[in-house]
């Protein structure tokens, strides 16, 4: 019989730490899509806050913490992450999950908003980007999203089939930084 089981998408690498910056993958986690349907958005964002303790996040912005989160996504469309949405829900929203389609990598350190600001462009310091701040943007040719988790922590979710290249992006973009600062 064979055996099916969902592999990691960096395939076994370890995480890449580099002078004042450190990329590594986050473990895949429960992650769900939702988007209320036409006129639901009400009723939507109550049924979340009954569930969850929180509603439909607004552009921009990040609710709950630690591992259940909701996350802005795009337009009418958040990302639900550590928990399973009940089938209640399905009848005010469109409910998918996209475990497997993402991954999600950690950059944190003193320089992780200098190496992203080379490949993403958004402004990500911390005065036009606080902590919860979140954002659907590209990172070299691959759209991404891209979320502050801490003063120097970001997570950037990925599609899962373009996870090397993301990860290439981002190791070449750290290179350059500590390149550019005489770093060893």
């Amino acid at each position: 019989m064979v055996d099916l089981r969902a592999t990691s998408p960096w395939q076994g690498q370890d995480a890449v730490e580099m002078p004042g910056v450190t990329i590594c993958e986050v473990p895949t986690r429960l992650t769900t899509l939702i988007a209320p349907f036409a006129g639901q958005d009400a009723a939507l964002s109550e049924a979340m806050e009954a569930q969850f303790g929180f509603g439909f996040p607004k552009p921009g912005e990040v609710l709950g913490e630690g591992s259940l989160q909701c996350r802005w996504f795009g337009h009418r469309q958040a990302i639900l992450i550590g928990a399973t949405v009940p089938e209640s829900m399905q009848e005010v929203a469109l409910i998918t999950d996209q475990s497997d389609g993402w991954v999600a990598l950690q950059v944190c350190g003193a320089h992780a908003e200098q190496v992203l600001a080379r490949v993403i462009p958004v402004d990500l310091a911390e005065a036009a980007f606080p902590m919860n701040s979140t954002a659907r943007t590209v990172c070299g040719h691959m759209m991404i999203s891209v979320t502050r988790m801490g003063e120097d922590r970001f997570e950037i979710m990925g599609f899962r089939s373009m996870a090397q290249s993301l990860v290439h992006e981002i190791v070449q973009a750290a290179g350059l930084v500590a390149a550019r600062a005489g770093l060893p």
